[in-house]
């Protein structure tokens, strides 16, 4: 019986190595599909509503880490509410100025679109929504349209509304 398997592999043994290679290729794409795929994890911190003539402006404080190993950029973030679709603000937004005499001035302002997250990486962001109508409930779903498609995620920002009071001391 030893002698059959020995005989058999001096005669085969190009084809085992063969076999054996295309094994670990297959497994190496399998592993490299899994770990690479679109992965964006969403922290939420806190939120602020403020409500100037007839629109509804939601400024939401997010942590944002790629959890992939590629890198990825988030062109554009929209809000679902009520069956109604509503984009961020592409460009920077002044949020506040602190003016001092003894320091140099601070301005804060929100995070501008594409948002670009190289692997493995984690961003702090504060986007701006503008909506014609209140949220109603303190968890729905944003939608990021990125470089490597679209990814929906829900968020829950229950008991995270702060007031502008507060806003003022968390930021500065």
């Amino acid at each position: 019986m030893i002698k059959l398997v020995v005989e058999f592999f001096s005669k085969n043994w190009q084809g085992i190595i063969a076999v054996l290679g295309f094994g670990i290729s297959l497994f190496n794409l399998l592993y490299l599909l899994k770990n690479n795929r679109k992965k964006i994890r969403i922290r939420e911190l806190f939120y602020l509503k403020l409500k100037m003539t007839q629109k509804y402006f939601y400024e939401f404080n997010l942590i944002v880490t790629n959890e992939s190993r590629l890198p990825i950029s988030i062109i554009d973030a929209k809000i679902l509410n009520n069956g109604k679709v509503y984009s961020a603000k592409m460009d920077r937004q002044i949020i506040k100025q602190h003016k001092s005499k003894s320091h140099p001035d601070i301005t804060f302002y929100s995070s501008e679109f594409p948002i670009n997250l190289s692997g493995l990486d984690s961003s702090k962001e504060l986007i701006v929504f503008s909506l014609d109508e209140e949220i109603e409930k303190e968890e729905f779903t944003i939608i990021f349209t990125t470089s490597r498609g679209v990814i929906k995620k829900k968020v829950n920002f229950v008991g995270k509304e702060i007031t502008p009071n507060e806003y003022m001391e968390k930021t500065f």
